[in-house]
């Protein structure tokens, strides 16, 4: 069963089935205007980027994306953007279905990924377009499913017949990141909608405003319950426009790059630079981050919110501040961001990498988010997914002490989160444990900001003053 990621309306489908897997899709209504999406692009951090950058601001223009929507229709297929609307002016469209008619919900999305005011990728010029139970076949039938894009989105979910349906469906998802080096942005799902958000090598989406806890389900002994999901929120009303909010995201750092960092690394620095605490103009706030037991993650997440809400900001200057080697690679001191890839952990029998720095003065706050594949390979019983198991460790080299430990068994990402005393040595440590490494990549992303300068005492009634609007 598929299902397109809405709120509003619920129209069952009895179209095609694949392998067993029926359609249920969601129409959303009523759709988001401009002027709101100016304020979540704001609330996002697009807007300091663009004034920070100017005509330099990466647009998309060298991306090429994926939409892969469920139909909103039970008569007929209907997956596609209208052409037509305004935000979609001089971009083409190429239809990888047996055409079909336009949707709302499909209009609605690309709005966020690609279109020319709602998105933070307006440069995109050429879409490719495909039915989600189109692009499932494939993806069950070959593994191929799409033309290698380098951004997909799926605001849709689904749910398999069977465990065994799951983990195929779950690993031929996992190996199509790995063999295509594409990024694969999901909507959140329940755990009866395991397909495609609990999946390893995704990124998984949800919304600002929820409280809902999405966990994964059970499939086997790798694809194991109690997983976080989402990895990341965004400012809109359903997790289908927030997903697509994630793909612009996903695109602009890609553009910015020349289309040259691996899907864990783009995981990492949105994941980094994400706000735990956020003081949005439109939308829910996050102010109670990992605040309650069961909202915190064994792996540093909060349960509802991921990392927290996307921060392209934060993340674009994760990706300027440049990769930066680990001190076993001749590294000295990271910067406050940046930024390392490894596509060979343990290649020459190292299990640890460390990365050192010394706080400011004032002291700063600390993201990082390290995250590695999954990775698939093919057996008699079909495909095997292997995990391996890294951690992240920070330590106070002044005080001699730890600091923070993520160390979760069975998920793909360490997070920590955290103040840091002013002006001590710190060092942040890579490590695998058991082996079997296999030439593993992971990617790691910081973002450090130091604490604000205290006023002086002589310049406090001034700024009360002026708060007051004193001349």
């Amino acid at each position: 069963m598929l299902c397109a990621l809405a709120t509003f309306m619920q129209v069952r489908s009895s179209l095609r089935a694949v392998s067993g897997l029926g359609i249920l899709a969601m129409l959303m209504l009523p759709l988001p205007s401009h002027a709101a999406g100016s304020v979540v692009l704001e609330d996002t951090g697009f807007n300091l980027l663009q004034g920070m950058l100017g005509d330099a601001l990466p647009d998309g223009a060298s991306i090429t994306p994926a939409q892969v929507e469920a139909s909103t229709s039970s008569t007929s297929a209907t997956y596609l953007p209208d052409t037509t609307d305004a935000e979609f002016t001089g971009k083409a469209f190429v239809d990888y279905g047996n055409g079909g008619a336009v949707s709302g919900h499909a209009t609605a999305v690309g709005r966020q990924i690609y279109g020319n005011a709602s998105s933070m990728a307006a440069g995109v010029t050429v879409v490719h377009t495909y039915p989600a139970d189109d692009w499932l076949a494939a993806l069950t039938t070959t593994g191929a499913a799409g033309n290698a894009e380098r951004v997909t989105n799926h605001s849709w979910v689904g749910t398999a017949d069977s465990t065994a349906q799951a983990q195929n469906l779950l690993s031929r998802v996992d190996a199509l990141v790995q063999n295509t080096g594409g990024i694969h942005v999901v909507g959140a799902g329940a755990q009866e909608n395991p397909i495609l958000s609990h999946a390893f090598n995704v990124i998984a989406v949800s919304t600002t405003n929820t409280q809902t806890i999405y966990t994964t389900t059970a499939v086997n002994s790798v694809y194991t319950a109690g997983r976080t999901v989402p990895h990341l929120v965004a400012p809109l009303a359903t997790r289908s426009l927030a997903t697509g909010l994630v793909s612009s995201a996903a695109i602009l750092l890609l553009d910015a790059s020349q289309a040259t960092l691996a899907p864990e690394t783009v995981k990492a620095m949105l994941m980094a630079g994400a706000s735990r605490r956020t003081l949005n103009l439109a939308n829910a706030d996050i102010g109670d981050y990992r605040a309650a037991p069961d909202h915190a993650a064994e792996n540093g997440l909060d349960k509802r919110y991921g990392a927290g809400q996307l921060d392209i900001a934060a993340s674009y200057r994760i990706l300027a501040a440049g990769d930066q080697a680990p001190v076993e690679d001749g590294g000295v001191a990271i910067a406050l961001t940046g930024y390392h890839h490894e596509a060979q952990f343990g290649s020459t029998g190292d299990a640890a990498a460390s990365f050192r720095f010394t706080s400011g003065e004032t002291g700063e706050r600390m993201s990082t988010t390290l995250a590695w594949p999954a990775r698939v390979t093919s057996s008699r019983g079909g495909l095997a997914t292997t995990l391996v198991d890294l951690n992240l460790a920070l330590y106070d080299l002044t005080a001699g002490t730890t600091v923070a430990v993520s160390a979760s068994t069975g998920e793909n990402t360490e997070n920590i989160h955290l103040e840091l005393a002013a002006s001590h040595d710190f060092e942040l440590q890579v490590t695998a444990i058991g082996g079997n490494l296999e030439n593993q990549a992971y990617a790691l992303a910081w973002s450090r900001t130091p604490n604000a300068l205290p006023l002086p005492a002589a310049m406090v009634p001034i700024l009360f003053d002026l708060l007051d609007g004193d001349e």
